[in-house]
C-alpha cells in the first residue's frame, strides 16, 4: 500500500484501495506500485491528449460502488472528506500518488492522504481555497465534488450534457456553476426527487459510489466512435444516430489545421470542449496564405495547387518530417476532436479556390470535373469518419449554373467516395443556402451567414424564412458576426462585444434555427505573433480562448438542452413587445415551457390566456452567467402579465423562462 491508512479514511476509499491494487502490477523495486501508460505527475494546465491516462474503460469505479454498498450500506448517508474524495478520484482513475512535499500548507507531510492530495493539486482538479489550503478533513459538498469532477482532464469533454433545471439554483455558486450543470446534466450528481441539486450538503458515500458507476459508464461511452449526427424526425433539428437530440454550438477555427502545432491544436480544442462547444469548423485547404504559405510542419495540402494530386507521403510518424504530411496533420485535428467529444464541420476548400465573388481576391481552379474527384478523395479518406459534418462552398454566391454545378459535383464526389455525413453550404454574407439549393437532395440542413455589417443586424429574418420554407430542413447562422471584429469591417465604427454575440445566437435560435455557431476575430484566422493581421485583427489567438462573448456560450448550450428546441416552435403569439429592432423580444413555446428572449431587458408581457397550462415556475436566466433568479408567480385569474427583468438596457439581456403544468 503507497500510503498508511489511518481510521480517519473511510472503509469506502480503503476499498477502491484494495480493488485498484488488485487490477495492477505489484510494488516496483522503489516501492511504488505503477500502472501502465499512466502519467505519474500532470502539468496542471496540460490538455489531456487521447490515450495519455490509459484505458478509461477499467471496472474498478463500478466494483468499489457495488462493493461498498452491499458491504457498508449502512454507512451509505456518512459524509466524505475532501482528502477522502480525491483519494477515490485517484485510485478510481489510476492515477498515481505524488511521492513528493505537500503543496499544501494544511497538508503536512504525515497527513495520510498527502501523496493522493499531491497529485490532485498536480493534475489540477485540486488548487485550495483562497489561501491556498486543502482543508482535507473537511466534508467536500456536493457542488466542490462537481468542480473536482468537471475538472478531470477525461472529463474536458464535450459529450457531457448540460442543465440548468435546478430547484435550488440560486444556492449554486458561480465558481460552480459550469461544472454542476455538466456533471448534474450528465447524471454523475443528479438532482433529488424535488430537483434540488443539494450544492451545500456533504457529499455522502452513497452518493460516491452512484458517481463512480455513472463515471465508469460515461468513460467507456467516451472511448467508442461518436455517434454520427443525422436529421431529426421533424426535419427541423438533428439528433446522434441513436436518436439523442443534438443541439449544434459551433466554434470558428476556419485557419485550425493551416496554422497550429499539434500542441496548439490540443490546446485549442481543450478549449473549445471545456466552454461547452460541440462542433468545431474549419477549412481542409486554407484561405490565409493563398498556398503559398506552408503550415508550422511546412506542408502544403496540394502538389502545385492540383486538386488531383493531394500531398501524401508513405507513413505518418509526426517524428518524421518525410512521413508526416499535411493530411496526417488533418487527421491528427480529427482524431483530437473525437477524443474532446468534438464534431468536425469541414470545409474542403475555402470559396476563393472555386470561383470569383465580385470584389474579393480569388485564384479559382476548381471545375465540376475535378471538383467531384477531390470530393471522391476525400469522401475515401474520411467518409468513415462518425464525427464529421460537411461544409461545402465558403463564403460563395452560386449564382450561375456552372458554380451550382461545381458544388453538386463536389457533393456528389464525396458520396461516391462513402461519405455518408450530413452536408450543407457556407453561402455569401447575408443569404441562405436555401436560396441557391433549397430542394437538392445533397443538402441535408441549410445555413447562412448573418454576416458582420452591423450591430443589431437582423440574423433572425434569415432564420425564419428558413423556418418557414418545405419541406422542411434544419438552418443555423453558420457565421454572424464575430467577438472583436471591426464592425463593417472598418475599427472606425467600433468592434462586435460579448453583447453582440450572444443577442445574435439568442435570436437566431429563437427564430427557429437549430443551434448556433460563434467566431471570435482572433481565433478563425489563429492571429499569432509574426503573423500579419487580417482584417484588423488585435487579439491573438491564445488571448482569446476565454473571450466573455465565448464564455458565454455555453449558457446558450445548457439553456436548449434543458429545453430542446425540437420540443417548441417560435411562437409571438403568447407575448407582446416590439419584434424587431435593437429591443426585439420573441418567445418559444412547448408543450410545457415557454421561453422568452428579451434582447435590452424590456419587461414582457405574457398572454396567460393563450397558454394550455399553469406556469408553475418562473425564472429569470442570464445569458452572460446561467444565473437563475426567480420572477415571481402569476397573479390569480390574470389573463396577461408583465414580468420585469433584473436589469435593462444595452448588453443586459435575459431569458424568461415559464415551465408550465398541463392541465389534463
Amino acid at each position: 500500500m503507497r500510503f498508511p491508512m489511518k481510521s480517519g479514511l473511510s472503509a469506502f476509499v480503503m476499498l477502491v484501495v484494495m480493488l485498484a491494487l488488485t487490477s495492477r502490477p505489484l510494488a516496483t523495486a522503489d516501492g511504488q506500485a505503477g500502472h501502465a501508460g499512466r502519467a505519474g505527475s500532470l502539468p496542471a494546465a496540460a490538455p489531456a491528449e487521447p490515450g495519455r491516462f490509459g484505458a478509461k474503460s477499467s471496472p474498478v469505479a463500478v466494483s468499489a460502488a457495488a462493493s461498498a454498498r452491499s458491504s457498508d450500506a449502512a454507512g451509505a448517508g456518512e459524509p466524505v472528506t475532501r482528502a477522502e474524495f480525491a483519494a477515490m478520484l485517484n485510485e478510481a482513475l489510476g492515477y498515481e500518488p505524488l511521492d513528493k512535499p505537500s503543496p499544501f500548507p494544511d497538508v503536512p507531510d504525515s497527513h495520510p492522504a498527502r501523496a493522493h492530495l499531491a497529485a490532485a493539486r498536480e493534475i489540477g482538479y485540486m488548487r485550495g481555497n483562497a489561501a491556498g489550503e486543502a482543508e482535507p478533513d473537511r466534508a467536500v459538498t456536493r457542488q466542490e465534488a462537481a468542480v473536482m469532477l468537471g475538472s478531470l482532464p477525461e472529463f474536458v469533454q464535450a459529450r457531457l450534457r448540460m442543465t440548468i433545471h435546478f430547484a435550488d439554483a440560486n444556492a449554486i455558486a458561480g465558481w460552480a456553476r459550469p461544472d454542476v450543470s455538466r456533471i448534474a446534466g450528465s447524471g454523475i450528481l443528479p438532482v433529488d426527487a424535488e430537483g434540488r441539486f443539494r450544492p451545500n450538503d456533504p457529499l455522502t458515500r452513497g452518493e460516491a459510489a452512484a458517481a463512480f458507476e455513472t463515471v465508469n459508464r460515461l468513460l467507456a461511452e467516451f472511448s467508442r466512435p461518436m455517434p454520427r449526427l443525422k436529421v431529426g424526425e421533424s426535419g427541423r433539428h438533428l439528433t446522434t444516430e441513436d436518436g439523442e437530440p443534438f443541439f449544434w454550438l459551433g466554434d470558428t477555427a476556419w485557419e485550425l489545421t493551416g496554422r497550429l502545432t499539434r500542441d496548439e491544436i490540443q490546446t485549442y480544442l481543450a478549449s473549445a470542449a471545456r466552454h461547452g462547444f460541440n462542433v468545431v469548423q474549419f477549412v481542409l485547404i486554407t484561405e490565409l496564405g493563398r498556398l503559398s504559405e506552408p503550415n508550422p510542419y511546412g506542408d502544403f495540402p496540394l502538389v502545385d495547387k492540383d486538386p488531383d494530386r493531394p500531398a501524401v507521403t508513405p507513413g505518418n510518424d509526426p517524428a518524421s518530417p518525410d512521413e508526416y504530411d499535411y493530411w496526417d496533420h488533418v487527421d491528427f485535428a480529427l482524431d483530437t476532436a473525437e477524443s474532446y467529444g468534438l464534431y468536425a464541420a469541414l470545409l474542403p476548400a475555402w470559396g476563393s479556390y472555386l470561383w470569383e465573388n465580385v470584389g474579393q481576391r480569388a485564384d479559382p481552379f476548381f471545375n465540376r470535373d475535378n471538383a467531384r474527384r477531390y470530393g471522391k478523395w476525400l469522401g475515401e479518406r474520411y467518409g468513415g469518419r462518425s464525427n464529421v459534418v460537411w461544409v461545402l462552398g465558403g463564403d460563395r454566391v452560386p449564382d450561375t449554373e456552372e458554380k451550382k454545378a461545381i458544388i453538386r459535383s463536389m457533393a456528389q464526389g464525396l458520396k461516391e467516395g462513402g461519405a455518408e455525413q450530413l452536408i450543407t453550404y457556407h453561402p455569401w454574407g447575408g443569404v441562405s443556402s436555401s436560396d441557391y439549393f433549397r430542394n437538392e437532395d445533397w443538402i441535408d440542413f441549410h445555413a447562412f451567414q448573418s454576416g458582420h455589417n452591423e450591430k443589431d443586424g437582423a440574423n433572425y429574418l434569415l432564420a425564419e424564412n428558413d423556418y418557414s420554407l418545405t419541406p422542411a430542413k434544419p438552418t443555423l447562422d453558420l457565421e454572424p458576426r464575430y467577438e472583436a471584429a471591426p464592425i463593417d469591417y472598418d475599427p472606425v465604427n467600433g468592434r462586435f462585444d460579448a453583447y453582440d454575440i450572444r443577442q445574435a445566437a439568442y435570436w437566431s435560435v429563437f427564430a427557429g434555427s437549430f443551434g448556433h455557431t460563434y467566431g471570435h476575430h482572433g481565433i478563425w484566422q489563429m492571429y499569432a505573433p509574426g503573423r500579419e493581421p487580417s482584417i484588423h485583427a488585435e487579439i491573438y489567438w491564445q488571448d482569446a480562448l476565454d473571450a466573455p462573448g465565448r464564455a458565454a456560450m455555453k449558457w446558450l448550450r445548457a439553456l436548449f438542452e434543458t429545453y430542446p428546441p425540437e420540443r417548441s416552435a417560435p411562437d409571438p403569439s403568447v407575448i407582446l413587445g416590439p419584434r424587431t429592432g435593437a429591443s426585439r423580444i420573441s418567445a418559444l413555446r412547448g408543450d410545457d415551457f415557454v421561453l422568452v428572449y428579451t434582447s435590452a431587458g424590456r419587461p414582457v408581457t405574457v398572454l396567460l390566456d393563450r397558454i394550455e397550462g399553469t406556469p408553475e415556475r418562473i425564472s429569470w436566466y442570464d445569458p452572460k452567467s446561467g444565473a437563475l433568479t426567480d420572477a415571481g408567480a402569476v397573479r390569480a385569474g390574470a389573463a396577461r402579465q408583465t414580468f420585469t427583468p433584473p436589469s435593462a438596457g444595452r448588453g443586459e439581456d435575459w431569458v424568461l423562462i415559464m415551465d408550465i403544468r398541463r392541465n389534463l
